[in-house]
């Protein structure tokens, strides 16, 4: 059962398919116009921004014109490749627990 559950996921992980490490998200804020609405009215800008982690410090960059739909993929594809890797090696895991175990059982003391 684990050696054909581990040859889905790798399978799965060895897709050709891209990914992109990140969050993409709409975030609304002030420009800091004075004279803007934002300011006056209390309407905040909405922007589609992208957030991840770049040497442990999260960076947000905005996502440019026509890319929104093309980087929700790429990201949601990410965070698949990541629950996909830690499901691999949750099996890697029991699998080493049961050879372990055979190991003992095997084993004579002289």
């Amino acid at each position: 059962r684990h050696l054909v559950e581990m040859k889905k996921v790798s399978d799965a992980l060895l897709s050709s398919k891209s990914v992109m490490q990140g969050t993409v998200y709409e975030l609304k804020r002030k420009c800091g116009k004075s004279s803007c609405a934002c300011a006056t009215e209390k309407k905040l800008h909405a922007t589609w921004v992208l957030s991840r982690s770049e040497g442990g410090k999260t960076k947000i960059r905005s996502v440019p014109d026509g890319k929104l739909l093309e980087y929700r993929e790429l990201t949601d594809r990410y965070r698949g490749l990541r629950k996909l890797r830690t499901r691999l090696v949750e099996l890697q895991e029991e699998s080493l627990a049961v050879l372990d175990r055979i190991e003992r059982k095997r084993t004579v003391q002289p």
